[in-house]
C-alpha cells in the first residue's frame, strides 16, 4: 500500500501486468496496463473460493465386487463435470456389508446384487435397479477348454469330473456358501445345487472371498474354472476364457433375450433423502452419459428414464 497526495493505492502483484486499486479521484498512469479493481471485488473472489472450497463433498459408494469398477469409471467422468465433489470407493465390504454400512452411515451409497429379477427392498433405504448382468464361467486362460455344458458343470462340481478332456488336472475355485454368485448357481438345477453343496464340503477346496480374488486365483492357477460377474472381467480386462455355457455365450444380449438365464440383479441404495451431492452421482449414474459409460462392459440396463 502507497499514499500518494492522500490517496490511498493498493498494489496487487499479476503476471503480465501491473493491478493498481485506488480510493479517491487521482488517477495514476504508467506505461504498463493498469487493471482497476476495488478491495470489494477482492474480498467477494476471497468469499467465491472459500465457499466452493467449503462446499466439497465425498460420497463414499461400497457394494458388490462385481460392480467397482465400473463405479469407479463412472466416478472418474463424474469428477469431470463435478470438480468439487469427490468419490470414494470402499472396498471388501461385498453386497451385504456395504448395505449394513450404509444403514450406520459408514457409507452413501451401496451396490447390491440378487440372484435373477429377485428385487432388492430393504426397510429403510431408496432404492433403484441399476442393470442385470451375465454371471459367467470362466477358465485360466491356458486351460483346455472352450465351453461348457450344465451336465459338465455338475459333474465338476460334484467332484466325478477332476481333469479336462486331455488329463490336465481340473482345480475348482468356489465362493462361500452364503454369497450371491453361489446362489446363482445353485439356481440353475436342483442337482447342480446338490453339486455346489457337494463342492463345499469336500476336503482341500479353494474358496475366494471376493469376486476380484477369484478371478485372480483362476488366472494364477493352471487349469482353473470358476465364475464371476462379467462386466467386472470385462472392466477389470481380466485374461480369462469366458466359456460358453450350452453353446450361449453370456451377454447382456443373451441375458435379455433370454437365452442365457444366469444373471444378477444390481440395485443402487442409498438413504430415503440423500444429501445434494449424493443425489448429484445418482442421477449421473442414471443419466444418458452414465448409460454410455457402463455399456461396452456388457450391463443389461433398465429403460432410460429420459435423464
Amino acid at each position: 500500500m502507497k499514499i500518494i497526495d492522500d490517496h490511498v493505492v493498493h498494489v496487487i502483484a499479476n503476471p503480465g501486468s501491473l493491478t493498481l486499486t485506488y480510493h479517491g479521484g487521482f488517477m495514476f498512469k504508467r506505461r504498463q496496463s493498469i487493471q482497476i479493481v476495488t478491495s470489494t471485488v477482492v474480498a467477494a473472489a476471497l468469499i467465491v473460493t472459500m465457499a466452493a472450497q467449503l462446499r466439497a463433498e465425498t460420497i463414499k459408494l461400497g457394494g458388490t465386487g462385481g460392480s467397482l469398477a465400473t463405479m469407479q469409471r463412472l466416478a472418474d467422468e463424474f469428477k469431470k463435470e463435478h470438480p468439487a465433489d469427490e468419490v470414494q470407493i470402499v472396498t471388501g465390504l461385498g453386497g451385504k456389508g456395504s448395505k449394513r454400512a450404509l444403514l450406520g452411515g459408514a457409507l452413501d451409497i451401496s451396490v447390491t446384487p440378487t440372484v435373477g429379477y429377485a428385487a432388492e427392498a430393504p426397510a429403510g433405504l431408496a432404492v433403484k435397479e441399476f442393470a442385470k448382468v451375465p454371471h459367467a464361467f470362466v477358465a485360466n486362460a491356458k486351460a483346455p477348454v472352450g465351453s461348457v455344458t450344465l451336465k459338465d458343470l455338475i459333474e465338476i462340481y460334484g467332484g466325478r469330473r477332476t481333469t479336462w478332456p486331455n488329463g490336465e488336472r481340473l482345480r475348482l475355485i468356489l465362493r462361500s456358501e452364503n454369497d450371491v454368485d453361489t446362489e446363482v448357481l445353485k439356481s440353475m438345477s436342483p442337482a447342480m445345487a446338490e453339486a455346489v453343496k457337494s463342492a463345499l464340503k469336500r476336503e482341500g477346496m479353494t474358496v475366494a472371498g471376493t469376486e476380484q480374488e477369484s478371478a485372480d486365483l483362476v488366472e494364477s492357477t493352471p487349469g482353473a474354472l470358476g465364475s464371476n460377474t462379467l462386466p467386472m472381467l470385462l472392466a477389470e480386462k481380466r485374461a480369462l476364457k469366458v466359456l460358453p455355457l450350452d453353446g450361449v455365450t453370456p451377454s447382456a444380449k443373451t441375458v435379455a433375450n433370454g437365452s442365457y438365464p444366469w444373471f444378477k440383479t444390481f440395485y443402487v441404495l442409498t438413504k430415503p433423502e440423500p444429501p445434494p451431492h449424493v443425489q448429484r452421482f445418482v442421477r449421473f449414474v442414471f443419466s444418458a452419459k452414465g448409460r454410455q459409460i457402463v455399456a461396452p462392459y456388457e450391463y443389461w440396463l433398465p429403460k432410460s428414464e429420459g435423464k
